[in-house]
C-alpha cells in the first residue's frame, strides 16, 4: 500500500486525487523539499503542513511500488507519507554483469576493457547528451568493480561534471559558474565539490561551495554524515543525515528539525570517477578531484 499526500506528473492539474503537472511539481519540488522548508512543513497544524509538503513525482510513486512488490524494501508492506516512498523508490537491483568467455582472468579483462569505454565516450559527452550520458551511466552501474560501502576509493575530492546534469538545479549552477552576466558583479560562484572522509568512525560528506559575494569571498560547507542502509543487499544505499552549514569559517545555528535523514546511494566507485544517486534518484557523475 503507497500513501502518498500531493503527486505530480503528466499536463494535468486535479484536485482528486490530488495532482499537479510535471513542469510545476518539479520546481515545487526542489523548493518544499529543502531542509529548512520541509521541517517548517511538519511543524505546522493540519492543513498548513500538508499544504506545504513537498509533492512527489509519479514515476517515483510507481518505482515505490514495484520495489515494494519484488521484496526490496525489507518486507514493508506500506509506504506512508513522501519520505518513505522515496526510499523505497531509491531501492534498486544489484549489478548484472555479462561475459561469454569461461576463463574468469579474461572475462575480467574484458569486463574492465567494456567499462573504460564506457568511461571514456562519458567524459567526451556534452550538455546536448544528457539522454546518451544517463544510459551510460546506468551500464557502468551494472560493471561496478566492487561494492562501495567498503570501497576504498571513496575517501577524497569529487568534482562535479555538470555538462552531462539536465536538471533545473545543476543547470543553474553551471551558468553561475561559466557565466559573464551582471549577476556575478553580486554573487560570484567560483568552485563547488564534494569532500567524503572518515572521522572519528564517522562517515562525513562536505559540500563545499566557493563564492565571492560583493567580491568578498565566502565559503559555504554543508555537512551531512551517512552510514550503511543494512537492508540494502549490494552495498550502495546508505542514510544521510543533515548535520550542519559552515559560513566563512563560522558554524551557523541549525534547528535540530532540520537534521533529517534522507537516502543516498554510491552506485558506482572506481579510483577514477563516481556516480551519486540522491533522494530523487537521479544520477550525478563526478570526478576524482585534482585540486
Amino acid at each position: 500500500i503507497v500513501q502518498p499526500t500531493f503527486i505530480y506528473g503528466g499536463d494535468e492539474f486535479a484536485l482528486n486525487p490530488p495532482r499537479v503537472s510535471t513542469s510545476i511539481g518539479q520546481i515545487a519540488e526542489d523548493i518544499l523539499g529543502l531542509y529548512p522548508v520541509a521541517a517548517l512543513s511538519e511543524a505546522l497544524p493540519g492543513v498548513l503542513g500538508v499544504a506545504t509538503e513537498a509533492p512527489i513525482g509519479v514515476e517515483r510513486v510507481a518505482a515505490a511500488a514495484v520495489n515494494a512488490a519484488i521484496g526490496l524494501c525489507g518486507g514493508k508492506h506500506v509506504l506512508e507519507g513522501r519520505d518513505e516512498i522515496i526510499i523505497a523508490a531509491c531501492k534498486r537491483r544489484g549489478p548484472e554483469e555479462e561475459c561469454l568467455i569461461n576463463d574468469e582472468a579474461e572475462c575480467d579483462i574484458e569486463v574492465d576493457e567494456r567499462r573504460q569505454g564506457l568511461k571514456a565516450k562519458l567524459t567526451s559527452l556534452g550538455a546536448d547528451d544528457e539522454k546518451e550520458a544517463f544510459a551510460i551511466m546506468e551500464e557502468l552501474e551494472k560493471l561496478r568493480p566492487a561494492p562501495t560501502a567498503n570501497n576504498e576509493f571513496l575517501l577524497g575530492r569529487w568534482d562535479f561534471m555538470f555538462n552531462v546534469e539536465p536538471d533545473m538545479g545543476t543547470g543553474i549552477i553551471k551558468e553561475i559558474l561559466e557565466g559573464d552576466t551582471p549577476i556575478q558583479l553580486v554573487f560570484d560562484l567560483d568552485d563547488l565539490h564534494l569532500a567524503v572522509s572518515e572521522e572519528g568512525g564517522e562517515n562525513i560528506v562536505r559540500v563545499i561551495v566557493s563564492t565571492k559575494i560583493l567580491q568578498q569571498k565566502a565559503e559555504l560547507v554543508l555537512k551531512t554524515s551517512f552510514e550503511a542502509d543494512d537492508s540494502d543487499p549490494f552495498g550502495t544505499m546508505f542514510v544521510e543525515k543533515f548535520e550542519g552549514i559552515r559560513l566563512a569559517g563560522i558554524d551557523l545555528p541549525v534547528p535540530d528539525s532540520w537534521k533529517r535523514s534522507r537516502p543516498l546511494e554510491f552506485s558506482y566507485v572506481d579510483e577514477t570517477m563516481m556516480i551519486a544517486r540522491g533522494n530523487g534518484g537521479e544520477p550525478h557523475f563526478l570526478v576524482r578531484g585534482q585540486k
